[in-house]
């Protein structure tokens, strides 16, 4: 090989190297860039649900997280004073609270909530765990995956026992 060809053949080698260092370079800086998004991303994450955490908590109305089967998956306390369960250590369908005269008016409304996402200014009766028969007023809505495929369906639900009495004795 000739000299000349020996030279273009080191500065093509030097150049090379220097191209792989500068890429290594903004390569590391980028990583480092998006380490700290992802760091401040969780940080979000982490506040964003540590305030509804304490929205959840916090709720006068009883709250209510149910899976597509109608499976509880979450109360807060105030739906475990008005139902009386505790869905951490017993499992409760919403099939076994639902008042036997009010189940096809449940059924029409959970079809309405399936196909229009959401209903409101549900009011029915409920069985509470002691079988004591209640008034709930319900607005629910749906909760949809990434892929808008259903996994479950929340609630905010009132106790209006006390304002159907009053409404009744007012009546006669």
């Amino acid at each position: 090989m000739s000299k000349d060809h020996l030279d273009i053949l080191k500065r093509a080698l030097q150049r090379e190297k220097l191209a792989r260092k500068a890429s290594e370079k903004i390569l590391e800086e980028k990583s480092r860039e998006l380490y700290q998004t992802s760091q401040k991303l969780q940080e979000l994450l982490n506040e964003t649900s540590l305030q509804l955490q304490g929205v959840f908590e916090n709720i006068v109305d009883a709250y209510v997280v149910m899976d597509v089967n109608g499976n509880m998956l979450k109360f807060n306390e105030a739906a475990t004073n008005l139902f009386g369960y505790n869905i951490d250590k017993e499992s409760i369908n919403v099939e076994n609270l639902i008042h036997v005269e009010d189940y096809d008016y449940a059924m029409a409304s959970f079809a309405q909530l399936v196909t229009k996402g959401y209903f409101k200014n549900y009011e029915a009766r409920i069985y509470t765990k002691t079988k004591e028969v209640k008034w709930v007023h319900i607005n629910a809505s749906l909760i949809r995956g990434k892929d808008k495929r259903i996994i479950a369906a929340q609630g905010i639900v009132r106790d209006i026992t006390d304002t159907k009495r009053i409404n009744e004795v007012v009546k006669e």
